[in-house]
């Protein structure tokens, strides 16, 4: 699934985890909505269902 975040990630903003941008993302579990992102230098980190929203693929192609 392809999120963009809506705040910045704790812990994440020197790794590229910013407001704005977009990740393919991961649940971490069948029923969690926290997602697993990885950030820039290849760490991974996870997003929680407040700090991002989930991109259609309508609106990656407006974006494009």
């Amino acid at each position: 699934m392809r999120i963009k975040l809506t705040c910045d990630i704790f812990g994440g903003a020197e790794d590229g985890c910013v407001k704005g941008k977009e990740f393919d993302a991961v649940l971490v579990g069948p029923r969690s909505t926290t997602v697993e992102i990885i950030g820039d230098s290849g760490r991974p980190h996870r997003a929680f269902h407040y700090e991002y929203e989930m991109v259609t693929e309508e609106q990656a192609a407006k974006a494009n």
